[in-house]
Protein backbone atom coordinates (compact mmCIF):
# COMPACT_ATOMS: atom_id res chain seq x y z
CA UNK A 1 0.00 0.00 0.00
CA UNK A 2 3.28 2.12 0.76
CA UNK A 3 4.02 1.95 -2.78
CA UNK A 4 0.15 3.07 -4.03
CA UNK A 5 0.16 5.96 -2.07
CA UNK A 6 3.41 6.86 -3.36
CA UNK A 7 2.20 6.23 -6.94
CA UNK A 8 -0.66 9.00 -6.17
CA UNK A 9 1.51 11.49 -4.40
CA UNK A 10 4.43 11.44 -6.64
CA UNK A 11 5.53 15.29 -6.50
CA UNK A 12 5.31 15.26 -2.22
CA UNK A 13 7.63 15.80 0.11
CA UNK A 14 8.88 12.94 2.58
CA UNK A 15 6.04 14.18 5.54
CA UNK A 16 3.24 14.80 3.16
CA UNK A 17 4.15 11.01 1.71
CA UNK A 18 3.67 9.88 5.21
CA UNK A 19 0.63 11.85 6.26
CA UNK A 20 -0.82 10.32 3.01
CA UNK A 21 -0.28 7.33 4.04
CA UNK A 22 -1.70 7.43 7.55
CA UNK A 23 -4.83 8.80 6.35
CA UNK A 24 -5.19 6.44 3.48
CA UNK A 25 -4.51 3.41 6.03
CA UNK A 26 -7.09 4.77 8.64
CA UNK A 27 -9.69 6.12 6.63
CA UNK A 28 -10.44 3.30 4.28
CA UNK A 29 -12.02 0.18 5.41
CA UNK A 30 -10.13 -2.30 3.46
CA UNK A 31 -9.96 -5.83 4.27
CA UNK A 32 -6.92 -6.32 2.55
CA UNK A 33 -4.48 -3.35 0.63
CA UNK A 34 -3.44 -5.50 -2.25
CA UNK A 35 -5.02 -7.84 -4.80
CA UNK A 36 -4.25 -11.52 -4.11
CA UNK A 37 -3.38 -13.57 -6.97
CA UNK A 38 -4.81 -17.47 -5.47
CA UNK A 39 -8.02 -15.75 -2.42
CA UNK A 40 -7.54 -19.66 -1.18
CA UNK A 41 -5.62 -18.84 1.25
CA UNK A 42 -7.50 -15.73 2.40
CA UNK A 43 -10.93 -17.80 2.58
CA UNK A 44 -9.24 -20.13 5.45
CA UNK A 45 -8.12 -16.94 7.14
CA UNK A 46 -11.43 -15.66 7.39
CA UNK A 47 -12.97 -18.47 8.40
CA UNK A 48 -10.86 -18.62 11.66
CA UNK A 49 -11.63 -15.01 12.27
CA UNK A 50 -7.81 -14.12 11.73
CA UNK A 51 -7.02 -10.26 10.37
CA UNK A 52 -4.77 -10.75 7.06
CA UNK A 53 -2.33 -9.16 6.15
CA UNK A 54 0.08 -9.53 2.99
CA UNK A 55 3.26 -8.22 2.04
CA UNK A 56 3.16 -6.44 -1.68
CA UNK A 57 6.92 -7.72 -1.82
CA UNK A 58 6.79 -11.41 -4.30
CA UNK A 59 5.61 -13.97 -3.26
CA UNK A 60 2.87 -12.38 -1.26
CA UNK A 61 2.95 -13.99 2.27
CA UNK A 62 0.68 -13.61 4.84
CA UNK A 63 2.39 -11.56 7.59
CA UNK A 64 -0.31 -11.73 10.55
CA UNK A 65 -1.03 -15.36 11.13
CA UNK A 66 -1.28 -14.31 15.01
CA UNK A 67 -2.59 -11.15 14.93
CA UNK A 68 -5.36 -10.48 17.45
CA UNK A 69 -8.23 -7.86 17.78
CA UNK A 70 -5.88 -6.33 20.61
CA UNK A 71 -2.92 -6.17 18.16
CA UNK A 72 -5.24 -4.18 15.38
CA UNK A 73 -5.95 -1.36 18.61
CA UNK A 74 -1.77 -1.18 19.20
CA UNK A 75 -1.90 -0.82 15.33
CA UNK A 76 -4.87 1.68 15.15
CA UNK A 77 -3.85 3.76 18.03
CA UNK A 78 0.25 3.60 16.73
CA UNK A 79 -1.36 5.01 13.76
CA UNK A 80 -3.38 7.59 14.85
CA UNK A 81 -0.44 8.85 17.29
CA UNK A 82 1.93 9.62 14.26
CA UNK A 83 -0.86 11.02 12.33
CA UNK A 84 -1.53 13.27 15.25
CA UNK A 85 2.34 13.86 15.41
CA UNK A 86 2.57 14.60 11.59
CA UNK A 87 -0.34 16.96 11.89
CA UNK A 88 1.71 19.16 15.19
CA UNK A 89 4.61 19.20 12.61
CA UNK A 90 3.01 19.78 9.07
CA UNK A 91 0.37 22.59 10.34
CA UNK A 92 1.42 24.14 13.55
CA UNK A 93 5.11 24.37 12.11
CA UNK A 94 5.61 25.27 8.92
CA UNK A 95 8.87 26.34 9.06
CA UNK A 96 11.18 23.94 6.31
CA UNK A 97 13.81 24.05 8.62
CA UNK A 98 11.76 22.44 11.87
CA UNK A 99 10.42 19.99 9.51
CA UNK A 100 14.03 18.76 7.96
CA UNK A 101 15.55 18.61 11.82
CA UNK A 102 11.83 16.29 12.84
CA UNK A 103 12.44 13.88 9.25
CA UNK A 104 16.44 13.28 10.27
CA UNK A 105 15.41 13.35 14.45
CA UNK A 106 12.20 11.47 14.85
CA UNK A 107 12.49 8.17 16.07
CA UNK A 108 9.33 5.53 17.09
CA UNK A 109 8.36 5.24 20.53
CA UNK A 110 9.90 2.32 22.09
CA UNK A 111 8.40 -0.87 22.44
CA UNK A 112 9.19 -1.56 26.22
CA UNK A 113 7.62 2.49 26.90
CA UNK A 114 4.44 1.25 25.35
CA UNK A 115 3.55 -1.36 27.93
CA UNK A 116 3.15 -1.50 31.79
CA UNK A 117 3.43 -4.78 32.41
CA UNK A 118 6.07 -7.44 31.12
CA UNK A 119 5.64 -11.04 31.60
CA UNK A 120 8.81 -13.17 30.38
CA UNK A 121 8.39 -16.57 29.69
CA UNK A 122 11.46 -18.85 28.46
CA UNK A 123 11.56 -21.96 27.00
CA UNK A 124 14.62 -24.55 27.92
CA UNK A 125 15.14 -27.82 27.48
CA UNK A 126 17.99 -30.24 26.96
CA UNK A 127 17.80 -31.03 23.04
CA UNK A 128 17.25 -27.99 20.22
CA UNK A 129 14.27 -30.24 19.44
CA UNK A 130 12.54 -30.32 22.56
CA UNK A 131 13.12 -27.47 22.96
CA UNK A 132 11.29 -25.90 19.79
CA UNK A 133 8.36 -28.24 20.63
CA UNK A 134 8.17 -27.13 24.03
CA UNK A 135 8.12 -23.42 22.67
CA UNK A 136 5.64 -24.12 20.07
CA UNK A 137 3.21 -25.48 23.00
CA UNK A 138 3.44 -22.54 25.15
CA UNK A 139 3.04 -20.39 22.27
CA UNK A 140 -0.16 -22.12 20.93
CA UNK A 141 -1.42 -21.90 24.56
CA UNK A 142 -0.50 -18.46 25.13
CA UNK A 143 -2.27 -17.38 21.91
CA UNK A 144 -5.57 -19.31 23.64
CA UNK A 145 -5.18 -17.31 26.50
CA UNK A 146 -4.83 -13.73 25.02
CA UNK A 147 -7.90 -14.34 23.59
CA UNK A 148 -9.69 -15.19 26.74
CA UNK A 149 -7.95 -12.16 28.49
CA UNK A 150 -9.43 -9.73 25.25
CA UNK A 151 -13.09 -10.25 26.92
CA UNK A 152 -12.02 -8.42 29.63
CA UNK A 153 -13.10 -4.95 29.79
CA UNK A 154 -10.09 -3.37 31.90
CA UNK A 155 -7.53 -4.56 29.70
CA UNK A 156 -6.31 -1.96 27.43
CA UNK A 157 -4.49 -4.33 24.94
CA UNK A 158 -2.53 -7.31 25.33
CA UNK A 159 0.13 -9.40 22.37
CA UNK A 160 2.94 -12.00 22.60
CA UNK A 161 6.28 -10.91 21.25
CA UNK A 162 8.54 -13.27 20.31
CA UNK A 163 12.51 -13.72 20.23
CA UNK A 164 13.85 -16.88 18.57
CA UNK A 165 17.90 -15.23 18.26
CA UNK A 166 20.08 -14.96 20.81
CA UNK A 167 17.42 -16.53 24.01
CA UNK A 168 19.65 -16.92 26.73
CA UNK A 169 22.04 -19.83 28.11
CA UNK A 170 21.75 -23.43 26.73
CA UNK A 171 22.22 -26.37 29.10
CA UNK A 172 25.23 -28.58 28.85
CA UNK A 173 23.53 -32.26 28.25
CA UNK A 174 25.89 -33.67 30.52
CA UNK A 175 24.45 -31.74 32.93
CA UNK A 176 21.70 -33.38 35.16
CA UNK A 177 18.71 -31.04 36.18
Amino acid sequence: MLTKVFLLYAGANFVELVERFFLTFTTCNWQIPIRIINPKNLQNFQQKNEITVYSPTYPEIQLSAKITKTNLRIIENSLLKGLDKLYHVNYYHKDKNMINEYEQKYIGIGFTKMYKIFIVISCISKMQVTQEQFCSFIESNLYKEIEQLQQFDKIDYCHIGLKTDKCGRKFNQNVSC
